[in-house]
């Protein structure tokens, strides 16, 4: 099983971290160094990615508001907790197919709530977070459940493109 823990010490991925660019290089260096064996491919994106401290760029003054601020951000903080709610994977395929699917989740409903409000259309999203509310839904409990005028349509998560058809059937 594949474990990774998330509050392992990963200070230069923290928007706290008050160091320079350089501590925090060196810090990816020594994460890279440990984690390059068990995580080949998550290492391979980490090396190639060119902009990956391009925070350090900015005036230590000005840090925290570019990362709180940031949708991204709000998005990762999303993701971690998520993995760690997981928290261990049987392969390193594994893993990087949950990453997607939960990219590929947000990208959708970010979609599809752009278009709903550029559009002035009605939509009502439930979050189904208890079982109590589980039970009471009317269709089978998935990830998703769409219904149009009341009525189960799918339990598969739309795009936009998907919701526009909806739209016009």
């Amino acid at each position: 099983m594949i474990g990774l823990n998330m509050s392992q010490g990963i200070s230069f991925f923290n928007p706290t971290f008050k160091g320079s660019k350089e501590e925090a290089l060196s810090n990816l260096e020594t994460f890279t160094s440990k984690w390059k064996r068990k995580y080949p491919r998550v290492i391979d994106i980490l090396d190639k990615n060119t902009h990956l401290l391009t925070y350090f760029d900015y005036p230590k003054e000005v840090r925290h508001s570019i990362y709180s601020t940031n949708l991204i951000e709000g998005f990762n903080k999303q993701l971690k907790k998520k993995f760690k709610l997981k928290e261990q994977f049987p392969t390193e395929t594994s893993m990087e197919k949950y990453s997607v699917s939960q990219l590929n989740q947000y990208n959708c409903i970010h979609e599809i709530k752009e278009y709903i409000k550029d559009c002035n259309i009605q939509v009502d999203f439930i979050k189904i977070d208890t079982l109590e509310k589980a039970k009471n839904i009317p269709c089978i409990f998935n990830n998703w459940a769409v219904f149009k005028n009341g009525k189960y349509v799918s339990h598969i998560l739309l795009n936009k493109k998907g919701f526009e058809k909806l739209l016009n059937d």
